[in-house]
């Protein structure tokens, strides 16, 4: 909803309906109904409608400036699609994506920056190749119903940020600490 409050146009695909609208986090406003008006979700149910929607973006009279995708390994179960064929196959996808969101970004007037998020089970993740094509990959860890953190991965060389949240009985989720930076080891 950031992106949405700053007027950015944000596209949400997923296969599924939402059940709920977005926590709400203490530094921030309550949700302003205006966002939700620049947010527009998409329930694709599958590979080919998620395509056929990312080739049409660039003939959009209102592109993505923020094209988040949720579930992204659900677009790439396919019948045919068994062992060695399942990297090509992801490969393909996020070359989609990318190529989708550098059109849009080129044949906009717009000064923001253009961004690309997806989300993938953790399952999924570790035995994929998703990592070679998204510069940041954040793992979502729950301790338990009310406290989770974000940890932020890269390759053994980097450090990674830790952000840990807590969630009140309202919903509200407040950031208890930034831990210090930690070493991947």
């Amino acid at each position: 909803m950031y992106w949405a409050l700053e007027g950015r146009h944000v596209f949400y695909i997923t296969p599924t309906p939402l059940e709920s609208i977005p926590a709400k986090y203490h530094d921030r406003n309550s949700l302003v109904v205006e966002s939700f008006q620049m947010v527009q979700f998409m329930y694709l149910k599958d590979y080919e409608a998620l395509i056929s929607v990312l080739v049409g973006f660039h003939s959009h009279h209102i592109r993505p400036e923020v094209l988040l995708i949720d579930k992204l390994d659900t677009y790439i179960r396919h019948p045919k699609v068994t062992g060695q064929m399942l990297h090509t196959h992801i490969a393909k996808l996020c070359a989609i994506l990318h190529d989708t969101m550098n059109a849009c970004s080129n044949m906009s007037k717009s000064q923001w920056e253009f961004h690309l998020l997806a989300s993938v089970t953790p399952q999924n993740l570790t035995k994929s190749c998703y990592h070679l094509y998204f510069d940041q990959i954040w793992k979502l860890g729950r301790e338990n119903h009310k406290s989770f953190h974000l940890i932020r991965s890269g390759n053994s060389l980097e450090l990674r940020e830790v952000f840990e949240y807590q969630k009140f009985n309202d919903g509200t989720l407040i950031l208890q600490k930034i831990l210090q930076k930690l070493d991947n080891t």
